[in-house]
């Protein structure tokens, strides 16, 4: 294996995905909720609680990795509901490095856990098998009959409660290391991903940045069925820019191969530092456009949005700003994210791209002291004051930046139940005013000061 010297650089190792598969209510979502450290994933006693795959980050030690929260495969059914369940636990499965198949600690030697350890034999995929529920001396007269089930290596834990998770993920870091948490390389070089519908036009702009053929560029969409990184070099300034797939709408999606294309882009997202949005000028904005923007705010990425064939629009100046209008009013999931018009066959304008990555970048990178945001709160109350809920009054004590890329910020609150989601918008709104952050997402967080402290 290269060492991290010879390749991070240029190819950075992903987050490894887990999926976390087994039968219905067993304990799956728990688990899940437990990795990603949040109630993120609805918990029910109910079978089929959990439809779709839902993903979530878990951070153990230095390390990240892709969780996927799935519903519960039911082998003998003919239930439409439940066969989509299970094609959607399928489709995790074809997308995990690692599998967590999940047991009932309170049911050894269930005929479907049999039937699906066999399954799991032939998987060139790495399973871990879990057998949930051991909460106590009760439970865990019942782990050794799961040793009869053939399986070589038990893990029993109880999600709900957190016991035997660690030994688990240990285990898991010492035989599939993930790459690191985003933290340990934020001061590396700028990563660049290229998203956008199919056939915008992603491969051939990186194609005129690169000066070659480099990537397949063709009028079909879905040419690009894989995240590839290519190392661009700009005014002496170095970026790797990850191209994708055109991410389409998920009923359009109909092959396991589309599926998967999807999802790279998703995991390029992942992995970059500017997501460069890619809209076909010769198309209104679509629904899709705004999903995808959606996940570029949701995964807290810089952006600048391209408008992409501007060579074929007639009477350009007249029209730039229209479109930009409707650009603003149909993203604004990307408030600030700076509109560039480009042509990736003439290569019109397409070197001011370099200017607006550096600059969404360096915005996303910025750090404001404690001092300057808590001489920004103290005015901005005083501006708008917070209106009163049942009698109570917001009241927000300092305020200090947690993290880059995307600025983070935390407020010491006296309760956050009492400020309102308009009144979040103003204030970040605010922040983003004052202090620019123009193409990054800022992302503003509640705390609340103990009442001791409150009280004093």
């Amino acid at each position: 294996m290269a060492s991290k010297k010879n390749t991070e650089k240029i190819v950075p190792t992903e987050h490894k995905i887990i999926a976390i598969v087994g039968r219905p209510n067993v304990g799956k979502s728990t688990l899940f909720n437990r990795l990603v450290g949040r109630r993120q994933a609805i918990v029910q006693e109910v079978p089929g609680a959990t439809v779709d795959r839902h993903y979530g980050q878990a951070r153990f030690y230095d390390y990240q990795y892709t969780v996927i929260d799935t519903g519960g495969i039911e082998l003998e059914t003919d239930d439409t509901l439940l066969l989509s369940i299970r094609q959607q636990s399928e489709l995790a499965m074809a997308e995990a490095d690692i599998i967590f198949f999940l047991m009932d600690g309170r049911e050894p030697n269930n005929a479907a856990d049999l039937e699906l350890i066999q399954s799991f034999r032939r998987s060139k995929v790495p399973v871990y098998h879990l057998v949930n529920k051991i909460d106590g001396p009760k439970h865990e007269q019942n782990a050794v009959d799961f040793y009869s089930m053939g399986v070589e290596r038990l893990y029993f834990i109880s999600a709900e409660h957190g016991l035997g998770v660690e030994e688990v993920m240990v285990d898991v870091e010492n035989n599939h290391p993930s790459a690191d948490c985003q933290d340990a390389r934020k001061e590396g070089i700028c990563r660049v991903a290229v998203v956008g519908r199919p056939n915008a036009g992603k491969s051939s702009l990186i194609n005129k940045f690169l000066g070659q053929e480099r990537l397949a560029v063709t009028d079909v969409p879905g040419t690009t069925r894989d995240a590839i990184d290519s190392l661009v070099t700009y005014n002496d300034k170095e970026y790797i820019f990850i191209d994708t797939a055109g991410i389409r709408r998920r009923k359009n999606i109909s092959a396991d191969l589309e599926r998967q294309t999807v999802f790279k882009a998703m995991k390029a997202l992942d992995r970059c530092d500017v997501a460069l949005l890619i809209l076909d000028a010769t198309l209104t904005l679509a629904e899709q456009d705004q999903r995808i923007a959606g996940m570029i705010e949701d995964k807290g990425r810089c952006c600048v949005v391209i408008v992409n064939k501007w060579d074929v629009i007639e009477e350009r100046e007249e029209a730039a700003k229209a479109k930009a209008e409707e650009i603003r009013e149909g993203l604004k999931f990307l408030p600030g994210a700076p509109i560039v018009f480009v042509s990736a066959t003439t290569g019109r304008k397409v070197v001011n791209i370099f200017e607006r990555i550096d600059k969404v970048y360096e915005e996303g990178r910025k750090r404001i002291s404690t001092s300057k945001l808590n001489r920004w709160l103290e005015e901005t109350i005083a501006k708008n004051r917070p209106p009163m809920i049942k009698g109570k009054l917001f009241r927000a004590y300092y305020a200090t930046q947690v993290e880059v890329l995307p600025p983070t910020f935390i407020l010491s609150v006296n309760d956050s139940d009492l400020c309102p989601a308009s009144y979040q918008r103003y204030l970040t709104n605010q922040l983003r005013e004052t202090f620019g952050f123009e193409g990054a997402p800022i992302k503003l967080y509640m705390k609340r000061k103990p009442k001791r402290e409150n009280d004093q």
